[in-house]
């Protein structure tokens, strides 16, 4: 079972907070975070599109995973693209990776179509298209990648590109998690 915690991160901007006993253990020897706990974080999704709480089981790619946020973003249709986008930045001097996990529900419908970039110091180092129902994207990200200026800033974006008459899009966020330097398993 994948464990994972988040805060709510609707605010324009998260302080950081003392963590607390949501985090997932891994072993007895440390301790995994949850991104949303231990870092600055920003919402800054266009109008029609929002990061926002989800506390409930979802059911992608035919497993079902207990899901607390969600990315949702809704296509005009005149043509205009509105995105979801959660940037944070993270303590590079405490974590050196992190991973995500990420799906869209099994339910989505047939003309979900979703584009999800993942960024770091600006830079965009994973792309997933055309991403519909059951779809998962896995990522893990190394915080001291010394070829990306401004390392410590991340960010996850959600494109809808949807047709039809459901123009909106969904991801949902199952795990987003900080190692610490040094972590031994």
């Amino acid at each position: 079972m994948i464990k994972k915690c988040f805060l709510f991160a609707f605010s324009v901007f998260i302080t950081a907070i003392t963590a607390s006993s949501a985090y997932a253990q891994r072993s007895n020897s440390g301790t995994i975070f949850p991104l949303l706990d231990q870092a600055e974080c920003s919402d800054a999704s266009s109008s029609y599109a929002q990061f926002e709480s989800w506390d409930e089981n979802t059911s992608i790619g035919r497993q079902l995973h207990d899901t607390s946020y969600r990315m949702w973003a809704h296509q005009e249709d005149h043509g205009g693209i509105y995105f979801a986008l959660l940037t944070c930045e993270i303590n590079i001097t405490e974590f050196d990776t992190l991973s995500l996990q990420m799906g869209v529900a099994d339910n989505a419908g047939a003309n979900h179509d979703a584009t999800v970039k993942i960024y770091q110091g600006g830079n965009v180092l994973g792309e997933y298209r055309q991403l519909g129902a059951g779809d998962m994207v896995e990522y893990t990200m190394d915080l001291l990648n010394a070829n990306v200026g401004n390392s410590e800033d991340i960010a996850i974006e959600l494109l809808c590109n949807a047709g039809g008459s459901n123009n909106y899009c969904y991801l949902h966020l199952i795990e987003a998690e900080l190692t610490p330097t040094n972590y031994v398993p």
